[in-house]
């Protein structure tokens, strides 16, 4: 399942010649199909990402 949500959106990405649209729709599939754990993730990586910033 993960497999094949990654493959699609290199796909999608390759396709449209657009990196960040391969994450949208790496992301957007996630968020559909895994909704709470994404969430987790995306907050706990938010985190990571402002506190390295800082």
């Amino acid at each position: 399942m993960v497999l094949s949500i990654i493959i699609f959106s290199l796909f999608i990405g390759f396709f449209f010649r657009s990196p960040e649209l391969s994450l949208i729709t790496f992301v957007a599939l996630f968020l559909y199909i895994y909704p709470i754990p994404t969430v987790i993730t995306l907050i706990v990586i938010a985190f990571i990402y402002y506190f390295h910033k800082s």
